[in-house]
């Protein structure tokens, strides 16, 4: 079957399953475009015989010059002008790049899909007369971008892409294959009795959002990147107001009712996603705190709800990697 690929303004739902990306991820970042002016958004959509089978957002700068952001430094960090407007390929809701491509029975087909759209972006990149950059491509994707790549492309390592697939023994317990990677979930589960603290899942509300903003903004700072309470909180609540009903928090408080910990999680189809966590600087034993708020309860919670993926997202590969996680690298296409 003939693949044939058109720019929209919105994008396309798709559904379930997915060869690559996810509809959660088109929706997210075509709703956080939509509400900042500063760019211009449009979707690459291709279809097989009138159905839609992938999309590819592609995005950029409303005015000649783009707006400082983030985005421009990690623009100037490649080695390209920060000051030139360029068309971005992929979304960046949870800094993972890419398409959303349904799963087929016929590989090649996914494959010749996923390179339809990548070079439908590259010819509307052309048609704006200016270039495309791909930040946070998943290293899965990387084929087919570099083939349907205008000019030679320039590859720079950027993160990688941590997720725990949860899986249950004969006995209905959480599995996993490796008896090292068993001892430390055993580990850490022993470390929370330890503790003495009672972690519970709740609904999310501003005032929640309002108490955790400063122990998220500590760790954002631990991890090197300078950020203020205030902002934090305000992308919070974009991220909770996407889907209030879906996104959920694990709250750990001290004997006072002191907050001392959060995560905040979403599920979405077979997968629960850990957006963001929180720890006071001033808790004495951060390492088993840690595993509760990112490892010990979202498992848990996951395997009561009946998911298949704990997706912990980038940063800290280590500590994920010792606890299970696979992990997929993710580049950026100059």
């Amino acid at each position: 079957m003939t693949i044939a690929t058109t720019v929209e303004k919105s994008p396309p739902r798709l559904a379930q399953p997915m060869a690559y990306g996810c509809d959660y991820d088109l929706q997210r970042w075509s709703g956080e475009l939509a509400a900042d002016r500063r760019w211009e958004s449009s979707f690459v959509v291709a279809r097989e015989a009138e159905r839609v089978v992938g999309c590819l957002p592609v995005w950029h700068s409303a005015s000649p010059a783009p707006p400082a952001s983030p985005l421009t430094t990690q623009v100037a960090a490649l080695g390209l002008a920060a000051g030139r407007r360029y068309l971005h390929l992929g979304s960046h809701s949870r800094l993972i790049g890419g398409a959303a491509v349904l799963e087929r029975s016929d590989r090649w087909a996914v494959e010749q899909c996923l390179t339809a759209l990548v070079g439908g972006a590259c010819e509307a990149a052309r048609a704006l007369g200016i270039q495309p950059v791909a930040l946070y491509v998943p290293h899965g994707q990387l084929p087919a971008f570099l083939r349907s790549w205008p000019t030679p492309p320039t590859l720079h390592q950027a993160e990688v892409f941590s997720r725990i697939d949860v899986r249950l023994d004969s006995a209905g317990r959480l599995y996993h294959p490796s008896k090292r990677v068993r001892e430390v979930w055993k580990r850490d589960a022993r470390d929370l009795v330890a503790l003495g603290l009672t972690p519970a899942w709740q609904t999310i509300d501003g005032e929640l959002i309002a108490e955790a903003a400063p122990l998220v903004a500590a760790v954002v700072s631990r991890n090197g990147r300078r950020t203020d309470h205030r902002l934090v909180a305000m992308e919070l609540r974009r991220w909770w107001s996407f889907e209030p009903s879906t996104a959920r928090a694990l709250v750990v408080r001290a004997a006072d009712g002191r907050l001392i910990g959060a995560t905040f999680a979403r599920g979405y189809g077979k997968s629960l996603e850990l957006y963001e966590l929180g720890m006071s600087d001033t808790f004495g034993d951060r390492r088993s705190l840690y595993a509760t708020l990112g490892f010990v309860e979202p498992l848990r919670l996951a395997v009561a709800t009946g998911m298949q993926t704990l997706e912990l997202g980038v940063g800290h590969p280590v500590p994920k990697r010792i606890r299970g996680a696979g992990q997929e690298p993710l580049w950026h296409i100059r």
